[in-house]
């Protein structure tokens, strides 16, 4: 039986498709969490950068993994809640949206800062400074063995020179019931990143916008059966004007550092 996932009721795209193998018959089952406000934050005048009102608007949309084939899925549905929130996760999606909306977007470090709630949303303007954080989670890959989740977080702090976006991805191993990360899959982590590093060079795009020397890891990842893509985020390796900075390797090319366990999940 082929699994196709049709995710459904979150952003402007109605729909979003799930890439997967037709060999797999690893049934997923998703539940969506959303969440659309605006907040006031209320600063004293001498935190203000401009005089006005300052607010902050949350646009978020979990699509959150419920059972993958049959079996609970606590530890991946953990794992997307800490990695999309980081310091503000808490014990489970519910509880961490309840107190996201109440973190002042820019002011986060300020002690006692208080926000209230928008009856609408509040728009740019010379007496309006608006700060917003967009968070997005979805399943975008799934074979027999592993199911793949992306995680979209896009924002802008009032009065910075640009926003910020960043894809991040959870590999799951389905039959394990364990998140995928480096040490489980190669012996030899820093002949990867020479591996990656010699792949990047090759990028006539992306070179002369390098800011490293060397792939600072190579903890964000994704799949398929005969790849790993390696991804950098702005800043991380490269300027601003490159973008995200993708690294694919075939599986080929890393047979000679994967672990036995890893081995499984390559042909």
């Amino acid at each position: 039986m082929a699994t196709v996932l049709l995710l459904t009721g979150c952003g402007d795209n109605n729909e979003k498709q799930t890439e997967t193998d037709h060999s797999s018959d690893a049934v997923t089952t998703l539940k969506t969490v959303a969440l659309r406000e605006t907040r006031e934050i209320m600063l004293h005048d001498s935190l203000k950068w401009r005089p006005g009102n300052y607010y902050a608007d949350f646009d978020i949309c979990m699509v959150m993994p419920q059972t993958v084939d049959g079996k609970e899925a606590t530890v991946l549905a953990d794992s997307i809640v800490k990695k999309a929130f980081g310091r503000n996760a808490k014990a489970d999606i519910s509880k961490t949206l309840s107190s996201l909306v109440e973190t002042p977007l820019g002011f986060e470090d300020v002690k006692g800062l208080k926000t209230k709630k928008c009856n609408t949303q509040v728009v740019a303007d010379e007496t309006h400074a608006v700060s917003f954080l967009k968070v997005e989670a979805f399943p975008s890959y799934q074979n027999q063995k592993i199911i793949t989740y992306t995680i979209f977080n896009s924002s802008f702090l009032a009065g910075a020179a640009h926003g910020y976006e960043a894809s991040q991805y959870i590999n799951y191993d389905i039959a394990g019931a364990k998140v995928l990360t480096p040490a489980l899959l190669f012996t030899n982590i820093e002949e990867v990143k020479k591996t990656v590093w010699n792949e990047m060079l090759r990028n006539e795009n992306v070179s002369p916008m390098l800011l490293v020397n060397e792939v600072p890891h190579i903890d964000n990842f994704y799949v398929n059966d005969y790849s790993m893509t390696f991804v950098y985020n702005p800043y991380e390796v490269a300027a601003y004007a490159a973008g995200p900075v993708s690294v694919t390797v075939g599986a080929y090319e890393l047979k000679a550092y994967l672990t036995p366990y890893a081995k499984q999940f390559w042909k």
